[in-house]
């Protein structure tokens, strides 16, 4: 059982530390990234197949500071829509690599990070409850 509760506990651990990483890759996108105006121009759709319910998704068109006009698919998707077509966003873009862009967006952000976090609270909670139950167990 203190293997078990171990590799529960280090499963976590390392999923903590994968969402620690996500974070850090996008606070450092974010200090190179350029921050210009952007329009949503439509919203395409994409299938939940857990809940097999339809997802609208933002296509977002923005201008660089260069002058390029460019567009992308946000990857933060949800039902009901959060934005219409038309509405102003802010972007930032890679200004090494302008079409990669992400909308100014807490969870465009931050989604992977905290799904990471979120995923890692199960084992870090459960390992650590029998850890703490064998630990006892044995005083």
């Amino acid at each position: 059982m203190k293997i078990f509760s171990q590799a529960l506990v280090g499963i976590g651990l390392v999923l903590l530390v994968i969402s620690g990483v996500l974070y850090g890759m996008n606070l450092i996108f974010v200090s190179q990234a350029e921050l210009v105006g952007g329009t949503v121009i439509s919203l395409s759709t994409e299938v939940d197949p857990d809940y097999n319910s339809e997802l609208l998704c933002p296509v977002v068109k923005y201008t660089t500071k260069a002058g390029q006009n460019l567009s992308f698919n946000s990857a933060v998707c949800s039902s009901p829509a959060k934005y219409a077509a038309g509405d102003p966003v802010q972007v930032y873009y890679n200004p090494q690599d302008p079409t990669n862009a992400q909308l100014q967006d807490y969870w465009s952000q931050n989604l992977a990070a905290l799904t990471m976090a979120g995923t890692s609270l199960p084992f870090l909670l459960l390992g650590g409850i029998l850890l703490l139950g064998v630990l006892r167990r044995k005083a």
